[in-house]
């Protein structure tokens, strides 16, 4: 079995979630996830039984404004069916109403891969601008 393989199995259960406000750097850990918990079950419609964990991933980045962007939030699922519900669009669900979105959680190669079939998708698209805009001319 490879690495990509490993990784997969043990991400097989997890989603990620972008975009939730993150607690102060004040706060202890044990706060934070408490009030990230409770935001995805009141906020998103996840059931707390469906949780085995949850965590913030990466480090506090600040944008040009120099207010801190909020991390990911990578949810445990309790099994593969529960996460597959809400990872069943392959590319990201975004949550109606809100700028949150629910996304697989993908080793490093398969991110890669995603991001190479979009880059693809955006040359197709700007080449069939391009050729409409010429015929039209």
């Amino acid at each position: 079995m490879d690495t990509n393989q490993i990784e997969r199995e043990r991400r097989k259960c997890n989603v990620i979630i972008n975009k939730i406000p993150e607690l102060s750097q004040t706060t202890t850990g044990k706060e934070k996830n408490d009030h990230d918990m409770k935001y995805i079950c009141d906020n998103l419609g996840i059931d707390r039984r469906d949780i085995k964990a949850c965590f913030r991933t990466g480090s506090i980045m600040k944008n040009a404004e120099g207010i801190s962007t909020p991390r990911s939030l990578v949810v445990v699922m309790v099994d593969v069916d529960t996460a597959q519900y809400w990872h069943d669009n392959g590319k990201g669900y975004r949550v109606e109403g809100t700028d949150f979105w629910i996304n697989p959680d993908l080793c490093r190669a398969d991110r890669h891969a995603h991001f190479l079939v979009r880059e693809q998708r955006r040359n197709r698209m700007k080449e069939l601008r391009v050729n409409q805009k010429s015929s039209q001319s």
